[in-house]
């Protein structure tokens, strides 16, 4: 019988999406629609002119005279004066917008930072009446593994006379895609979280059976392979700075296998020996998991500053780079022994 029947846990996602229907963020943060942006130019150096008109005519102007390095300024009645946006620096500005509904206008601006692995978002409100610039951030992890944002604020964000601003920009964050607990209950199957699904469920590792959830159609993981294999219907994939998935051409459906406690132990290599899928890992680690049992073996096979490579079978025996026998089985722990 195929593995992969023996975790069609469908059940599991509906559950969890019932469970989860209509959680969003609570009724405190308030979430709003993402507001009608402008994007900014394109290039190391330009200049904006936004006007605005409530309470009072004001032109903001934007310079940015290098990669993430910015002025602003306020004119009124032919006096321009400079606002302090130090807490913008090391972000790009990508887009604005203004806000209007309130008895004055205020210009918001949205930036980012990082790279592939984090990012940051970052949404800044100017107050034309008082030329405070307030921000709040929040940061991604990438690796699908802990896709909950961590809000972050500078030190001026605290105060009393800026409460009413942090709040409008709290309230805004959900619709630049910030993303707590909340927002994550109701996205249970969704396979863009499939990692983060499959450590909720399972951790932390002992030697029970672990859960499985299956979404539809191939994996979505946006990461590189390390490595491959394919047993019949199954095609097992492992992926850089992620984990192993398993994908059933005939039921057309993928599930998640294993994803190491941390995601810089990333799959290395795959064997199939048995009701055994065995998986070799970064820093000497090897999982081995029984396809038909369910249950999961994670050994320190090798030293720590030393890769599995190949995994091979000889004389009924499963080797790590040809030199160290892999013992099969559940742990008892989940980690590495």
């Amino acid at each position: 019988m195929s593995a992969i029947r023996w975790f069609a846990g469908l059940f599991l996602v509906i559950l969890c999406a019932a469970a989860g229907c209509g959680k969003g963020p609570t009724a405190a943060s308030a979430p709003v629609e993402k507001p009608v942006c402008t994007s900014f130019p394109e290039g190391e150096k330009w200049q904006v002119e936004i006007p605005l008109q409530k309470p009072e005519p004001v032109v903001v102007r934007i310079r940015r005279t290098d990669l993430a390095d910015y002025s602003i300024s306020l004119t009124r009645g032919g006096i321009e004066t400079a606002v302090n946006c130090e807490d913008i620096s090391g972000f790009a500005l990508r887009e604005y917008a203004v806000l209007g509904s309130g008895p004055r206008e205020q210009l918001l601006l949205v930036g980012e930072s990082g790279g592939t692995g984090a990012s940051s978002t970052l949404l800044s409100l100017l107050n034309a009446s008082t030329g405070s610039l307030v921000t709040l951030s929040f940061g991604h992890n990438h690796s699908g593994l802990y896709p909950e944002d961590e809000e972050e604020l500078p030190e001026n964000a605290a105060g009393a006379a800026h409460a009413e601003d942090l709040a409008l920009l709290r309230r805004l964050k959900y619709a630049f895609g910030f993303t707590d607990a909340e927002v994550l209950a109701s996205r249970g199957s969704d396979p863009e979280l499939c990692w983060y699904f499959w450590r909720l469920d399972n951790y932390p590792l002992g030697t029970r059976p672990l859960k499985a959830r299956t979404y539809p159609g191939k994996p979505v993981c946006r990461a590189s392979v390390n490595a491959e294999l394919v047993d019949g219907d199954e095609t097992y994939t492992a992926y850089f700075k992620a984990g192993v998935v398993a994908y059933d051409k005939r039921l057309n459906a993928h599930w998640v296998v294993y994803h190491p406690d941390d995601y810089y132990d990333w799959p290395t290599c795959l064997l199939r020996h048995g009701p055994y899928l065995v998986i070799g890992m970064r820093y000497g680690a090897v999982a081995a998991m029984d396809l038909t049992s369910r249950r999961l073996g994670v050994y320190q096979v090798l030293g720590k500053n030393e890769d599995v490579e190949s995994l091979a079978v000889r004389d009924g025996k499963v080797l790590a780079n040809g030199l160290r026998e892999v013992p099969l089985g559940p742990t008892g722990g989940g980690g590495p022994r």
